[in-house]
């Protein structure tokens, strides 16, 4: 069965928006999956520039931003698309 435009365009609003608890879980959930610590680390190790990253990965800019947040975010931060020291 199709979703109808209207009601897919409201999924999307609200799965964009980050206030769906289980939304949010499940995108955690994929960006582990897909991008794991240990793999993200050593590919950090590499090259610093983000949409390389998300090349190297096949995900969103965003996915790999979202992952060097959650996991290295004491060590590093994000400017202009590169990750750089702190």
């Amino acid at each position: 069965m199709a979703i109808p435009k209207h009601a897919k365009r409201h999924y999307d609003e609200v799965a964009s928006s980050g206030k769906d608890p289980e939304e949010i879980y499940a995108n955690a959930f994929a960006a582990s999956i897909l991008v794991p610590e240990m793999l993200l680390k050593n590919a950090l190790k590499t090259t610093r520039d983000i949409e390389l990253l998300s090349n190297i990965f096949k995900v969103s800019k965003y996915v790999i931003e979202y992952r060097i947040k959650r996991f290295f975010s004491k060590y590093v931060y994000i400017e202009n698309g590169e990750v750089l020291d702190k």
